[in-house]
């Protein structure tokens, strides 16, 4: 496979089956702590987050907004 000039690998993060339900519990205080770990580790190093499923463990709109809540914390 032939590079393209003046190209850069891309770089991701996949973080799965968080299954969030509710503020403060185990699963959620685990997915800020990846953010952490994270902004911590690779900071702008990476291109994006992306999170196949089982996010919110009953999908309801109040543990998406928990998710999005944690992804806001990113760097």
């Amino acid at each position: 496979m032939a590079r393209v000039p003046n190209s850069r690998p891309l770089h991701f993060v996949q973080i799965g089956d968080l299954h969030v339900t509710d503020n403060g519990l185990q699963n959620h205080r685990d997915f800020l702590r990846i953010v952490e770990e994270l902004n911590g580790n690779v900071g702008d190093k990476v291109d994006f987050v992306y999170l196949p499923g089982d996010n919110a463990d009953d999908g309801t709109d109040e543990q998406f907004a928990i998710v999005r809540d944690g992804l806001k914390r990113l760097q």
